[in-house]
Order: C-alpha cells, then sequence, then structure tokens
C-alpha cells in the first residue's frame, strides 16, 4: 500500500488541503490521518471528542461510515481520491 503523509504542528495550518491536492495527482495512494490528543484535554479548550475518547495509546480507524463523515478531513481525504483512508487517535 502506498501511503502518504502530511504533518503539522498544530490544527488549521493547512494539512488536509496540502494532502488532498496532493492525492488527487497521485493515483491508487492511501492516507493515514493522525490526531493526538493533548495532556490535561484539548489546549483549544473545543469539545473534539477526541481526548476524552482514548482509553488505550491509541484507535486504529477504518470503518467507512466514520472515515466519510461529511465535512471531516477523513472525508475530504477520500473524496481527493485516495485509494483508502486510514485515521488513528493517539495519546502523546
Amino acid at each position: 500500500m502506498k501511503i502518504i503523509v502530511v504533518s503539522g504542528a498544530k490544527s488549521g495550518v493547512g494539512k488536509t488541503y496540502i494532502a488532498e491536492k496532493l492525492l488527487n495527482y497521485l493515483p491508487e495512494w492511501s492516507a493515514l490521518k493522525v490526531t493526538v490528543s493533548k495532556d490535561g484535554g484539548c489546549p483549544h479548550e473545543r469539545s473534539c471528542r477526541i481526548c476524552p475518547e482514548i482509553k488505550e495509546l491509541f484507535y486504529i480507524i477504518k470503518d467507512e461510515k466514520t472515515i466519510n463523515q461529511a465535512g471531516k478531513d477523513t472525508a475530504r481525504l477520500k473524496q481527493a481520491c485516495a485509494k483508502e483512508v486510514i485515521w488513528i487517535k493517539a495519546k502523546p
């Protein structure tokens, strides 16, 4: 499986946008989205539901219903022609 990874230090810097553009030119590639929770809750003081739900060190999400939720980064990657999208939610 071919995988493309775009990383950045914080949200809102354009990681998903860049990944979408690259995936449009890289047929048969997949995308891996990694979300890392922060110790002490969300640093952005918003209810993203990622931090509190992680009881294990990480979760691997491949469920199509979850991946294809409208408006989510994972759905954007899938719509950008990613062969497969995998989402990992992890603790630091």
